[in-house]
């Protein structure tokens, strides 16, 4: 009787011990839920997000913030613009990255991730003086894929007196052209030009010619909008971490490194 006693309350420990094994792993796998973060990006634009979407410049600033921030882990889905805003607005993902304020969506943008340097960039050789829009005059033009809808009415407005002006989607040959003298002068971003530079120069086994860089627009500050005001909160007190670190700079000057580790795939 006393054997079958004991037999009993081993059987009622175990089942109460199981009972709370599985209450701690339910908790835990909770938390990690709560701490999951979903953001949706339009498209993949190197260095600062590649096509599987776990590396690139903003990506890797994300993912360090999140983790000062004891938040994670971190999924990218590409979304266009409109999906993305309907996803948010049914809550179905935590924010987006690359929806500017000015599009109106209604969200809890976070404090700048980084900065987009839009510039005009002609090569040293050709000592151009490129100051203001309109030295952008009587010169052949290569600029990314619907520059003139981004970069502001005196853009617009100067183009029409270029000698030639095209746009692409494939930003490699902005630097193709640009330094076999078919163009005079290339716009798109800073550091997507030195990226495709950098294997640029790879591809070609040689060093690049000097280039002049024309700054003719301020920076754009790149956030991530976020549904909920918590994490954006959350999220900016370990972005804030992050920027006092010497890994933040090391990342904003990441964009050669990153052309390196692309070729070697």
């Amino acid at each position: 009787m006393t054997r079958g006693l004991a037999t009993m309350n081993w059987l009622a420990i175990s089942k109460v011990m199981l009972c709370m094994m599985f209450m701690c792993t339910a908790n835990a796998a909770n938390n990690l839920d709560d701490n999951a973060v979903e953001l949706s990006a339009s498209a993949y634009i190197p260095p600062y997000v590649f096509k599987d979407g776990h590396h690139g410049i903003e990506i890797d600033i994300i993912k360090h913030a999140l983790e000062k921030a004891q938040l994670g882990p971190l999924t990218l889905h590409f979304l266009s613009n409109r999906r993305a805003e309907a996803q948010l607005r049914q809550g179905k993902i935590s924010g987006a990255i690359n929806i500017p304020k000015e599009s109106g969506l209604e969200g809890y943008y976070s404090e700048p991730l980084l900065y987009f340097e839009n510039v005009a960039i002609s090569l040293a050789e050709h000592n151009f003086s490129i100051e203001q829009f309109s030295d952008l005059h009587g010169k052949s033009i290569l600029a990314f894929q619907n520059a003139k809808n981004y970069l502001g009415p005196d853009y617009t407005k100067a183009i029409t007196k270029a000698l030639s002006y095209d746009e692409v989607v494939n930003q490699y040959a902005q630097i193709d052209h640009l330094m076999k003298g078919w163009v005079d002068v290339i716009v798109l971003e800073k550091r997507i030009f030195q990226y495709y530079l950098h294997t640029f120069a790879m591809n070609q086994g040689q060093q690049t010619k000097p280039v002049t860089i024309h700054a003719l627009w301020p920076p754009s500050p790149r956030h991530v909008v976020f549904t909920d005001s918590q994490l954006r909160e959350r999220f900016n007190q370990g972005l804030a971490e992050l920027k006092k670190t010497p890994r933040y700079k090391a990342l904003l000057a990441s964009a050669p490194s990153y052309a390196q580790r692309q070729s070697s795939k």
